[in-house]
């Protein structure tokens, strides 16, 4: 059973060979990489560039699978294929908007998950 409503770590776990330490460094890396990105994808919305939409979507939805962030990582999904496909702005903006409430309670979960493999 999963003890985290947004994160699932087990494909991390499995991908690790059960390696703690390669684990703590992943959750650790995304971590680093996850602000700079939901900052371009949030700037590159405002700036109208479907193309950084796509790109940084991209990148969003490689670093939440890889922490088991299914939610966002389908989400990011859909956002990179609009941008790619050219969907309306506005469309898209709700859809990019849905993303950080749900990326904070990750990062939370995240720290939450640290802790309990630095015990």
């Amino acid at each position: 059973m999963n003890k985290y409503k947004h994160i699932n770590m087990a494909y991390l776990t499995e991908m690790s060979g059960g390696d703690k330490q390669f684990v703590i460094e992943m959750i650790i890396d995304c971590k680093d990489k996850l602000p700079a990105y939901i900052k371009e994808l949030t700037n590159a919305m405002d700036n109208g560039s479907k193309e950084d939409v796509r790109f940084f979507s991209h990148k969003l939805h490689s670093s939440f699978h890889i922490v088991g962030a299914i939610e966002l990582a389908t989400l990011t999904g859909v956002i990179e294929q609009m941008a790619k496909m050219g969907e309306d702005s506005n469309k898209i903006e709700v859809e990019v908007n849905k993303v950080l409430p749900i990326y904070n309670q990750v990062v939370l979960e995240l720290d939450e998950e640290l802790k309990t493999l630095n015990a």
